[in-house]
């Protein structure tokens, strides 16, 4: 097995995100009532694929879950507390988001992607 990980490991993560972050383009060009309302389903949504990741990462035992469940955890608190009423707070929280998903594929899902593998292979 490569010790880094190839195209293909993250590629599932990666759409996953790619769908996610289309869906935060589409929120930063709602008026504020409409925002609010889309922030609140993709803040379900993201719980939900992280729900998915989680249970993954038991399934398979990875080391990295508990900083990988905290990095989701983190970032649900902190869409979960922003103000809904004030519309620029949300978008600035929004517009954050590209980053912390590239940083989270970069570092922890990568790994999760590698476990994954590792579990394919034939023993």
């Amino acid at each position: 097995m490569a010790p880094y990980p190839q195209a293909a490991d993250i590629a599932l993560f990666a759409e996953v995100h790619d769908a996610l972050l289309d869906q935060v383009a589409e929120l930063l060009q709602q008026p504020g009532p409409e925002l609010a309302a889309g922030l609140i389903g993709l803040i379900d949504d993201l719980e939900s694929d992280f729900g998915v990741e989680d249970d993954l990462m038991k399934a398979l035992g990875c080391d990295s879950h508990a900083r990988h469940a905290a990095q989701h955890a983190a970032l649900l608190a902190s869409l979960r507390a922003l103000p809904l009423g004030d519309a620029a707070a949300c978008r600035a929280a929004l517009a954050a988001l590209p980053g912390w998903f590239a940083h989270h594929l970069d570092t922890s899902d990568t790994l999760l992607a590698l476990a994954l593998r590792e579990a394919a292979q034939p023993n």
